[in-house]
């Protein structure tokens, strides 16, 4: 069955009652990941950068939902932070 989501609650509630998710989307993946659901990835030549990482995160690195809520978020703000100090010193120069 195909449904489509208008909200972040519709998507996660309609994940969180199947027993197998089958996407080409990266959200649905990253929802059904989040939440334990086993899910597939379809080809989708538009999403095909973002399911290509999700499926190495999870397939190939083998990382869990927490792993990447501690360890891989703090990585990722780690770096947001020093890229945004160093745009806003480069601003104060000019």
């Amino acid at each position: 069955q195909f449904v489509v989501c208008n909200t972040v609650e519709q998507l996660f509630g309609l994940i969180s009652n199947a027993r197998h998710i089958y996407t080409d989307r990266y959200h649905p993946g990253v929802a059904a990941f989040a939440q334990g659901i086993d899910f597939t990835i379809l080809r989708y030549e538009q999403e095909r950068t973002k399911l290509i990482g999700l499926r190495d995160m999870v397939y190939k690195d083998k990382y869990t939902a927490a792993a990447v809520r501690g360890e891989l978020n703090a990585k990722a703000f780690a770096q947001l932070g020093s890229l945004l100090k160093k745009a806003s010193r480069g601003k104060r120069k000019v």
